[in-house]
């Protein structure tokens, strides 16, 4: 039997493994070598680093400025407030000294009407006719002081008060009169005072001491401390210029302007009640 020929050697097929690795290689190449390199990097940090920088520095510029700013509105802030305390403090002064000219002018005012003598409720003549006003005082005031009622009393002026528009028509004005001698005037005054009920024909008839309107107006924000003063039998009287005034154990208490009326109250005693201004002027 003849020996069998060997068949010519074959090579090895290559696997699918290194197949696919040489693919792979063949195609990250093209990709590795659009990678940026090295010096790439370098110059993208480098403009990055320059841009920020850039941003920074314009940022802290801006920054600055806003400090600036700030510390100007706070240095103006500050010279306007000093600049209203300065003016609040110059606008005391000034109310101050307002509130002294008019309790200087007020107590002129009521110093030029001593020897007045204000009457309220004496009927006024109808009409057409003659009133005779120093007729009609005399009689009264003779009668009065217990007199002949045709005692001379010698008066400056006489003359009926002006009718206020919101008046009514049918509301008796008061007469107003200057007694020539002020002792005379006084005793009449201090007479009528002590008189329960004064009369002419069927008329009621009371008598005032002639004031200032700013005075009456100051008189009249005081009576809730007038009504506890009576309330609590404690003596007090009005003074010239403007005040009233309280005296006990040797110890004088006065109220002349609003401020003065807290701690008058608390020295008395009295209740806290509200007193409304009778300046006008924020004291």
């Amino acid at each position: 039997m003849a020996a069998m020929e060997k068949s010519p050697a074959h090579s090895a097929p290559s696997s699918p493994a290194t197949s696919e690795n040489s693919l792979e290689g063949s195609n990250l190449k093209p990709l590795l070598s659009q990678l940026p390199s090295k010096l790439d990097l370098e110059l993208m940090f480098s403009k990055m680093e320059r841009s920020f920088g850039d941003k920074i520095q314009s940022l802290h510029k801006e920054v600055s400025q806003i400090g600036h700013r700030v510390q100007t509105l706070e240095e103006e802030g500050k010279a306007r407030a000093l600049h209203i305390t300065n003016i609040q403090s110059l606008q005391q002064t000034h109310n101050e000294a307002i509130l002294f000219l008019q309790r200087k002018i007020e107590d002129l005012d009521n110093r030029g009407r001593r020897n007045n003598l204000r009457i309220r409720g004496l009927p006024e003549t109808q009409e057409g006719e003659t009133e005779d006003i120093i007729l009609l005082l005399t009689g009264l005031f003779n009668k009065i002081l217990g007199r002949p009622l045709d005692t001379v009393i010698k008066f400056d002026r006489t003359h009926r008060a002006i009718r206020p528009r919101a008046l009514s028509q049918d509301t008796t004005r008061d007469i107003i009169c200057k007694i020539h001698h002020f002792p005379l005037k006084e005793a009449i005054l201090q007479k009528a005072r002590r008189l329960r009920n004064i009369k002419h024909g069927d008329h009621q008839v009371l008598i005032f001491q002639d004031l200032t309107q700013s005075t009456l107006i100051a008189r009249r924000a005081l009576q809730p401390i007038t009504a506890a003063l009576s309330d609590m039998n404690i003596r007090y009287r009005w003074v010239y210029p403007f005040a009233l005034v309280v005296t006990q154990q040797g110890t004088t208490y006065s109220i002349s302007t609003p401020t003065d009326v807290q701690a008058f109250q608390q020295a008395l005693k009295l209740p806290k009640d509200t007193v409304e201004d009778w300046t006008g002027l924020p004291l």
